[in-house]
C-alpha cells in the first residue's frame, strides 16, 4: 500500500484544493492530509484562518479523496 501525505491550511476548500487532492490521491492508495493548528497558521501567514481547525478538518472529511 502506498501512502501519500499532503500539507496545507485548506481554509475554505475550493476547486484548486480539490484538484490538488485528486492529483495527490492518484499517486497512491491512501491519502493523508495534514493541517496546521490555528496558531501555527498565524505564525506562518501572519493571519488566522477564516475557519477554525475543526471546521477545516470536517470539510476535508467530507471530501471522498482524503
Amino acid at each position: 500500500m502506498t501512502k501519500v501525505m499532503v500539507f496545507g491550511t485548506f481554509d475554505g476548500l475550493h476547486d484548486g484544493h480539490r484538484d490538488f487532492l485528486k492529483q495527490a490521491r492518484a499517486l497512491g492508495d491512501y491519502l493523508i492530509a495534514v493541517l496546521p493548528q490555528d496558531h501555527i497558521v498565524w505564525e506562518l501567514k501572519g493571519k488566522t484562518p477564516k475557519k477554525n481547525i475543526e471546521a477545516r478538518i470536517e470539510h476535508l472529511r467530507n471530501e471522498e479523496l482524503v
